[in-house]
């Protein structure tokens, strides 16, 4: 089971956007939701309202293809992403992202987020 280190500075960051993730008029689009939706479990939130999860509705469309962000992202988008390893390594190196200051992820986290939105609009008409 994934879980933040425990501190105040993690419980004020939840309590922050506990009322955003239980909103259910509020939509979330994500890749790979159940993940999302099982780590936030872990703390006591539940994802409510209308969800897209952009590799689902991939798997829907293009069964037999691979459904990570970097292969939808050059396929659809004709874009490639930073690649996570750039910044928290791979094998025995290999870091927590969590544990790296927000400054050293922030561009990673925004790509992600934008590559998600821009996906849907391309999958959500089928």
């Amino acid at each position: 089971m994934f879980l933040l280190p425990l501190t105040q500075k993690r419980d004020e960051i939840l309590a922050v956007f506990k009322p955003l993730f239980e909103n259910e008029s509020i939509e979330k689009v994500g890749q790979n939701i159940k993940f999302d939706y099982h780590i936030l479990a872990n703390y006591g939130i539940k994802l409510k309202g209308k969800l897209f999860d952009t590799m689902i509705a991939h798997y829907l469309i293009q069964e037999d293809m691979r459904h990570n962000m970097t292969v939808l992202s050059e396929t659809y988008l004709n874009y490639s992403p930073i690649k996570i390893e750039s910044i928290i390594g791979k094998g025995k190196a290999q870091l927590n992202m969590r544990d790296l200051p927000p400054v050293k992820i922030k561009k990673y986290a925004c790509e992600d987020a934008d590559i998600t939105w821009q996906l849907k609009a391309v999958f959500e008409p089928f």
